[in-house]
C-alpha cells in the first residue's frame, strides 16, 4: 500500500500543469506516492500533457478521464481510486513544496492520526507575494483527540488537508456534484468520524489566489450563487440529520461549519449590490432558510448583527449594509498588509 493518495482535479488546467505537476515528481519518497488525476472533461490540452508526464512515471501517476461533473464528481472519483493510507486533494491550479511533501510523507509512514493539518501558503498571482496561514496556538506534532481541540479551532481550509482513506471509503463521504464550492463539504462531512488530530508545523501546499476565471472572485460566485447556496442546503440537511448522534464538540465544529457557509451566502448578495437582481435573491435566500430550518434561521440572526438587521430594512439598508462591509474588507486586507511588513 502506498503511504499517501493525492487527488489533482484537472479541468481545462493545461496552462497550470508544468508548474504542479514536477512539484510532485522530484521528492525522495516516490514510492510511497499515488498521484491521481483526474481529468473532469477538459477541452484544452490538458489530457495530453498529462499523457506524456504517464510515460515518464508510471508507477507513481494514474489518470482518470471522466464526464465534467464538477470538482466534487472529482474528488468523489478519487476517493473511489485511492489505495493509499492517506489521502489529500490538491487542485490542479496549485502545486505544493517538495521538500515540504517529502516531510509529510515521511510523518504518515508512522503516524495514526485520523487528520493531519499542515499550514500553507497563499499565493498572489497578481503580486507573487505568499503568505503563511494555518493553525497557530496549538501544540504541533502531537496526536490530539478530536474532543480535546479548542472550540477556536475550526474552518480549516482543504489545503491543510490529509485524511486517513479508510474514513471516506468506509463512511461513503461523497461531495455535491455539478458545484463550485464543496470544499466545505469536504472539511466538514468526515468529522464526525475523526477521532484524533495531528498539527504538523511545516507547509505543503501552495494555494493560487487572485485569478480572474477563480470560482471565488465576487463576479463568479454571484453568477453561480445557486450553486453556493446548494452546498448551504446540503451542509443543514446533513446538520439536521446528524447532530443526535455527535459529541458536543463534533457538533460545534459541523455547526461552525455551517454558520461560515451560510454567512458567506449572505455576502455574495451583498459584495454584488450593483447586480440587479441581488436584492431580490437575498430575500428569497432568506425566506428558504426561515422556512426549511427555522431554529438555524432565529440563530444566524442573534449572531449576525447585520444579518438581523437585513432582514428589518428595506433595500435602501442593503444599500448601506454592503457599502460598510465593502469598506470593512477593503481595511482589514489592508491591516493585514501591514501586519505582513512588520512581523
Amino acid at each position: 500500500m502506498k503511504t499517501l493518495s493525492i487527488i489533482i482535479p484537472s479541468y481545462n488546467t493545461e496552462k497550470h500543469i508544468d508548474r504542479c505537476v514536477p512539484s510532485f515528481l522530484s521528492i525522495k519518497e516516490q514510492d510511497e506516492l499515488e498521484i491521481i488525476f483526474v481529468n473532469d472533461g477538459s477541452t484544452d490540452g490538458t489530457l495530453s500533457k498529462l499523457n506524456s508526464y504517464k510515460k515518464k512515471y508510471p508507477e507513481m501517476i494514474k489518470i482518470i478521464t471522466k464526464q465534467n461533473g464538477g470538482h466534487g464528481s472529482a474528488v468523489n472519483a478519487g476517493i473511489k481510486e485511492a489505495e493509499g493510507k492517506y489521502f489529500k486533494v490538491v487542485d490542479g491550479d496549485d502545486w505544493v513544496e517538495t521538500d515540504g511533501l517529502d516531510r509529510l510523507i515521511r510523518q504518515l509512514r508512522s503516524a495514526d492520526a485520523d487528520l493531519v493539518i499542515n499550514p500553507f501558503y497563499r499565493v498572489s498571482q497578481i503580486s507573487g507575494n505568499r503568505s503563511l496561514e494555518g493553525v497557530r496556538d496549538i501544540e504541533k506534532n502531537v496526536e490530539i483527540g478530536m474532543d480535546d481541540i479548542p472550540d477556536n479551532i475550526f474552518g480549516l481550509e482543504l489545503h491543510t488537508w490529509t485524511i486517513k482513506s479508510s474514513i471516506l471509503k468506509e463512511n461513503n463521504i461523497q461531495l455535491t456534484e455539478k458545484c463550485y464550492y464543496d470544499d466545505l463539504e469536504y472539511i466538514t462531512f468526515p468529522v464526525p468520524y475523526i477521532k484524533s488530530v495531528l498539527f504538523l508545523d511545516f507547509p505543503v501546499y501552495d494555494y493560487l489566489v487572485d485569478q480572474a476565471a477563480q470560482s471565488v472572485s465576487d463576479a463568479n460566485v454571484f453568477k453561480n450563487y445557486w450553486m453556493n447556496k446548494k452546498i448551504v442546503f446540503a451542509m443543514l440537511r446533513y446538520y439536521s440529520d446528524g447532530e443526535v448522534n455527535w459529541t458536543p464538540r463534533v457538533r460545534r465544529y459541523v455547526m461552525d461549519n455551517t454558520r461560515t457557509a451560510i454567512r458567506q451566502h449572505y455576502n455574495i448578495y451583498l459584495r454584488n449590490r450593483k447586480e440587479i437582481t441581488a436584492y431580490q435573491k437575498l430575500k428569497k435566500f432568506d425566506r428558504e432558510l426561515c422556512r426549511e430550518f427555522p431554529e438555524v434561521y432565529w440563530w444566524i440572526g442573534k449572531q449576525y448583527i447585520y444579518i438581523r438587521i437585513l432582514r428589518k430594512g428595506k433595500k435602501f439598508t442593503f444599500y448601506i449594509i454592503s457599502l460598510f462591509l465593502g469598506m470593512y474588507k477593503f481595511l482589514y486586507n489592508k491591516s493585514v498588509m501591514v501586519r505582513k511588513l512588520f512581523t
